[in-house]
């Protein structure tokens, strides 16, 4: 057999054919892998021809019995198979590491998420092993990139900025009094606030009352606390 060498870009041209020839060797004969790869008998013949033509020894040999793999045929399909099957690996490797979550996810969330997010970093633990975390519980507010944070839980309206942003749920507000309840809008304005010291200017945020849009009074604040539980 004749040695030949041949270019990156000869071997890149050579593919297909050897595809085309690992596919004829599987099915047995011409008929079968041209209708298995939906092409032409004489198409696959075409090819054949070709790659032998490229490496200088003849691959096949027909028979009665169908097609014989010559010794240089045999030695050239067990590489073909090793090559394929290295291209088939390496594609696979790809793909699913470009699904898997890898390194250090670092997260900050107000003071009081501690439980919400357990649940929810236990599954994506799961679905995710070699993900780690780092967790910050902080109401203040914070510049992610700064920080270097890659996820931030926030409540509250936000402020513009080119960060990327998606709601994920809503809050219900409940009014608490040890005294009893205010009867209108008005009463508010005298009574006496414990306020989140982040949203002390969010208490003034237009509100409904029967449907109709209500300003309320700026608040007396007695307290302020900068946790949720400081609040409470």
């Amino acid at each position: 057999m004749a040695m030949r060498t041949a270019s990156l870009k000869d071997h890149t041209d050579h593919l297909a054919k050897a595809v085309t020839f690992v596919s004829v060797v599987r099915a047995g004969s011409l008929a079968a892998a041209a209708k298995q790869l939906s092409v032409g008998k004489s198409t696959l013949s075409e090819q054949l021809t070709a790659l032998e033509d490229a490496l200088g020894a003849r691959l096949l040999e027909r028979t009665s019995r169908g097609l014989k793999l010559t010794q240089e045929g045999q030695v050239f399909y067990e590489g073909a198979l090793r090559c394929l099957g290295a291209w088939e690996e390496a594609w696979a490797g790809a793909s699913e590491q470009q699904g898997a979550a890898t390194g250090t996810l670092r997260v900050t969330a107000p003071v009081g998420f501690e439980y919400l997010l357990a649940g929810v970093l236990q599954e994506l633990s799961e679905s995710h092993p070699d993900l780690r975390y780092e967790l910050s519980f902080d109401d203040r507010p914070l510049d992610l990139v700064g920080d270097g944070y890659d996820l931030g839980l926030r409540m509250g309206a936000q402020a513009a900025s080119s960060l990327s942003a998606k709601k994920l749920g809503e809050c219900a507000e409940v009014f608490v009094a040890s005294r009893a309840l205010p009867d209108s809008v008005q009463a508010l304005e005298r009574a006496e606030w414990v306020c989140h010291s982040a949203f002390r200017n969010a208490y003034r945020n237009a509100r409904r009352v029967s449907g109709e849009p209500v300003a309320l009074p700026a608040p007396r604040v007695r307290a302020l606390a900068n946790t949720t539980e400081g609040v409470l």
